[in-house]
Parts: C-alpha cells; sequence; structure tokens
C-alpha cells in the first residue's frame, strides 16, 4: 500500500505512557489526514525520476539557489510520494513523503515529512521545516524548539538552507525534555538528519515539473479498484498523479536524438538565467533544464561524515550531513 493510505489509515493522535507512569498525547501519524485527503495534488514519484532529483540535489548547478525561478510549487496543498534511495537494494524498504502548505505565490510554505519504517508502518516527524525563498528565515535568539540547518559535506546547499527553519512540535518537545532530558539534542539531531532533505528534494521535483518534457504525468485509475473495496467495506484509496521521466523513443548512445552538434548530449542538467545575442538582438533566457533524460543516471552512494565540532562553539558535534546550531547568527 502506498504511504498516503497508510497515513489515512492512521489514528490522528497517539497516547504515550511515560516512564513514570503519566499519559502523553502527541500527534499521531494520521494529523494531516483531512489536509491529505482534500488536497487538489497528489504525486507518486517513480524510481527513475526520484534518481535524477538526487543527482540534481548533489550537483553544484545553482538549481537550488533561491533566487531561480523555477523554484515555485505547483498548489497551496499537495504531496510527494517517492522511493527512498537504497529501495532498489532493499525492495522491501521503507517510502517517504511530504505534504506541502504553500504559499498562493509557490516560494513560501511549510513542509511535514512522512515515511515507513524498516517494517513498513507509517511515521511522521517530530518537526516540521518552514521555508521563504524570498527572505532569510532566523530562530529566535536561545530557541531550543526552532533551529537552523547547515551542511557540512554538500556546501552548496548553504544559500538554501538560510531560507528554511527547523521546528519542533511543541508536544513532542515537551515529551522528549521529559522522558529524556540529556538526550534533547541528540533527539533533535536525528530528526533534524532525517528530514532536512524534504525541502531540497520538492524544490527540484517542483524545478522538473515546470520544465517542459521532463516529467511525464499520468493519473491512477482507481475506479473499479475503490468500487471493489467499498463493497467489502474498506476505505477507498486515494487518487494520485504518477510521475515519471519523460524519455523518448530512441536509447541507443547512437541515436540522433541523443546527440547535439555531433556529441553525445549531456545528462539533465540546470542552467542558469542568462542574456542571449542573436544578431543585433540581446533578450534574456530564463532558467531551464537542459540535457537528455535518457541518458543512463549516475548511480552512487555517498557516505557522509564530518569530525565532530570542538565544544563551546553554540554547535553539537554532528557525524553525518546536516548540522544545526541555536545562534540566530548568519550561517
Amino acid at each position: 500500500m502506498r504511504l498516503l493510505d497508510q497515513i489515512m489509515l492512521s489514528p490522528s493522535e497517539q497516547n504515550v505512557l511515560g516512564r513514570g507512569g503519566e499519559h502523553h498525547l502527541l500527534p499521531g501519524t494520521g494529523s494531516k489526514s483531512a489536509i491529505l485527503r482534500d488536497c487538489g495534488l497528489r504525486y507518486i514519484v517513480n524510481e527513475e525520476a526520484t534518481q535524477q532529483c538526487f543527482e540534481l540535489i548533489r550537483s553544484d548547478s545553482g538549481i537550488l539557489d533561491p533566487a531561480n525561478e523555477l523554484l515555485r510549487l505547483p498548489a497551496e496543498y499537495f504531496w510527494v510520494e517517492w522511493l527512498s534511495e537504497n529501495y532498489a537494494q532493499s525492495p522491501d524498504g521503507h517510502r517517504l513523503g511530504a505534504l506541502i502548505e504553500a504559499s498562493p505565490d509557490g516560494r513560501s510554505g511549510m513542509v511535514t515529512g512522512f515515511w515507513q519504517d524498516y517494517e513498513g508502518a507509517p511515521q511522521v516527524a517530530m518537526a516540521v521545516i518552514t521555508f521563504d525563498l524570498d527572505y532569510e528565515l532566523f530562530p529566535p535568539p536561545g530557541s531550543r524548539r526552532i533551529l537552523r540547518l547547515r551542511h557540512g559535506v554538500l556546501p552548496h546547499l548553504g544559500p538554501l538552507f538560510g531560507h528554511m527553519l527547523f521546528h519542533i512540535n511543541p508536544a513532542w518537545a515537551n515529551y522528549v525534555r521529559l522522558e529524556d532530558p540529556h538526550g534533547y539534542d541528540g533527539r533533535l539531531r536525528a530528526q533534524a538528519e532525517a528530514g532536512w532533505f524534504n525541502v531540497p528534494f520538492i524544490l527540484v521535483f517542483a524545478a522538473m515539473l515546470n520544465s517542459e518534457g521532463i516529467l511525464e504525468r499520468r493519473s491512477a485509475d482507481l475506479v473499479k479498484l475503490n468500487s471493489a473495496r467499498v463493497r467489502r467495506g474498506r476505505q477507498p484509496l486515494l487518487d494520485h498523479i504518477e510521475v515519471s521521466l519523460s524519455l523518448g523513443v530512441g536509447t541507443r548512445a547512437g541515436d540522433d536524438n541523443l546527440r547535439v552538434g555531433g556529441r553525445i548530449a549531456p545528462r539533465l542538467h540546470h542552467v542558469r538565467g542568462h542574456t542571449v545575442r542573436r544578431g543585433s538582438s540581446i533578450f534574456w533566457r530564463s532558467s531551464h533544464l537542459r540535457g537528455n533524460a535518457e541518458r543512463p543516471i549516475l548511480r552512487k552512494t555517498v557516505k557522509v561524515s564530518a569530525p565532530p565540532k570542538t565544544a563551546g562553539n553554540g554547535e553539537h558535534p554532528t557525524s553525518t550531513g546536516p548540522s544545526f546550531q541555536y545562534s540566530p547568527a548568519r550561517l
């Protein structure tokens, strides 16, 4: 079952018993079910398109520059679901998803992350990420619940992270402080490391949606299946749009449509907006994606590590990818 349908079947609240016998009422995996059910766009991204998004995120091409005009979300409420990067090695591995609540102009919003754990059960993040591509964002001074992220291995993401804030849900923050006061920072760090990827992925996906001829979209036909489910007293599955790379007919390296000026066309990549001269005319060519999506996608595993930070500098040591700091200092 798809992650979005698992969420719809999940409770909106969970009652967790603390170590001292007290009960904590916390948001459940289904806490966003009403918004998910009513949102007009729900995208399910296949493996090839997912891998292309991963490659564009890793590339220092400028696609995730906050000023890039391709970074505009398609709707005020929408869902994106994709496969984990190690899905090919572990077919039973988890799916990832995010519910996006965006501004009308598609330039700011809030992202709630979800995933399937390794037993296939749906989970919701303890935090949401807010972003505004037109303004830098800073946490309140001294805040231990609203954080700013940075990445120690992919420095080209730094400008984007300056437009994002990581908000721990107040109920979860209180629960962790009571249950594990000494492990609070570690729990937050684990959530940040698990959730930072959602915003870059969603923005790159939006850039691909905004580029002609890159993605192919097909609405799922669930009429017969849902009719049968309703007859059996089961909840109907949610409609969604299946997204794949838009591939042409020819796929061999020698095909003409894979060549540009007698050479093999490059892989899909981002091109910044720039001026173009044609004779005596000068015009502006908008930012766009260029290249051939039929070229083999470079598949690789990136091991992320960083040396521990020295104590007393306001930062906490981290052994993987992103780290966060509490001060509102510009990164």
